[in-house]
């Protein structure tokens, strides 16, 4: 490598640079620290000698390339910005500091100028090799600091589906709230989300890549990116949910021709995700061309019964435990009105004639059940009422029947 041919002004500057390199650096690094808040973050945290030292190599080795015109860029000021990729800087913050510390050095070189008598020709020259050095570092540092982002995302995102993995088994809600919590879902309510795509072979394993349009109105959307895992051809998430970020996993599975979506009940952070993931898995099980997203919360008494899935009680609509409840309080009256409403099409003089009680008995239970948000005038709830009973009469026979087993 052959050494460049330095002006008169060139080589008292490179001179004056090297023997001031420790005094520019401390100048740059306040500016920088004046105007760019994250750095000065970073020196009220006892982080601003880096930023000096990084400088003052950075001057050195300007210097350096001055004398020998080479294309290597600062490597230490590279590897600096790879370590804040890691941490999390934003480039944005890195480059805003590059440039103001060549809006600094241009002030330095003016200054010069006008002490050393230099000509503008050997002004502009030096300008140039500054410039020719700053693409060079520019360039090699956001290459290394996209590299070191992808490295650290990946890392991170293994750690949280690590994590998000385990919650899902884990039993004790106290240590779900707190494992979320380190995840960024914190704030709740927050509900489980499934998804798969229709026409995939059976056992064809899928990769995120599949799932992106999802998870990015999800990370739009929540602020943060959501953990999430794949098992087999489903992906499975968690999300705080909201009444926008509803419409906005509708509109997205909608837009995705074979996106299915299944949304589980909307729960407290302090919960059981096992069964979370579980109603999600139901709902997901009734997503198809006309309904491409389905919510636990508003699957139908019918949908939950046709799922195949063994039900629990907290599957059921909010009415249903009502309608227990206060049925069991009235010594079974309700469910007895619901069979005879039945067996007469809804005629409450038939019904009244077949419970031997006056109509307005009928009227009076109709309207009580009405203020408890159930209408057994509606034919779905009347049907969705029997069923519910006939499932609570064979679980109590079934219960029996254990019973006298053991």
């Amino acid at each position: 490598m052959s050494k460049a041919r330095l002006s008169p002004f060139e080589r008292i500057l490179s001179t004056r640079l090297r023997s001031e390199a420790a005094t520019l650096a401390n100048w740059f690094a306040d500016a920088v620290e004046r105007d760019v808040p994250e750095y000065r973050v970073l020196e009220s945290e006892g982080e601003g000698g880096y930023l000096r030292e990084s400088f003052t190599r950075l001057i050195l080795t300007f210097v350096k390339h001055l004398h020998q015109r080479d294309t290597d860029p600062d490597e230490s000021f590279v590897a600096q910005t790879r370590q804040r990729a890691y941490e999390g800087l934003p480039l944005e913050c890195i480059l805003h500091a590059w440039r103001i510390v060549g809006h600094q050095l241009w002030l330095w070189l003016e200054d010069q100028r006008e002490t050393a008598d230099g000509s503008s020709v050997s002004f502009a020259g030096l300008w140039s090799s500054f410039l020719d050095f700053s693409d060079l570092t520019i360039e090699a540092s956001s290459r290394a600091y996209k590299d070191a982002r992808e490295k650290a995302d990946l890392s991170s995102q293994m750690v949280a589906s690590t994590t998000f993995e385990r919650l899902l088994t884990e039993r004790d809600p106290s240590e779900v709230a707190h494992g979320l919590s380190r995840l960024g879902v914190s704030k709740g309510p927050i509900a489980i989300v499934t998804s798969e795509l229709d026409g995939e072979p059976n056992g064809a394993e899928r990769s995120s890549a599949t799932f992106v349009p999802l998870l990015s109105v999800i990370t739009t959307a929540a602020g943060v990116r959501p953990p999430w895992v794949i098992h087999g051809k489903m992906l499975i998430t968690i999300v705080e949910i909201t009444d926008t970020l509803k419409r906005r996993l509708t509109i997205v599975a909608e837009q995705q021709s074979k996106m299915r979506v299944g949304l589980g009940p909307s729960t407290p952070p302090e919960c059981n995700l096992a069964d979370g993931l579980r109603r999600a898995i139901m709902a997901l099980g009734f997503a198809s061309d006309g309904r491409r997203l389905v919510e636990a919360d508003a699957m139908t008494v019918f949908e939950i019964i046709a799922s195949r899935t063994p039900i629990e009680s907290s599957d059921l609509p909010p009415w249903v435990h009502t309608y227990l409840s206060e049925d069991a309080k009235r010594s079974s009256s309700w469910s007895s009105t619901v069979d005879a409403l039945l067996a007469h099409a809804g005629n409450v003089v038939e019904t009244a004639e077949a419970l031997f009680v006056h109509p307005n008995t009928i009227y009076y239970r109709l309207s009580v059940m009405r203020s408890f948000g159930i209408d057994l005038t509606e034919p779905e709830t009347l049907v969705a009422a029997k069923f519910v009973g006939l499932l609570l009469e064979r679980h109590s026979r079934g219960q029996r029947q254990l019973d006298s087993v053991e």
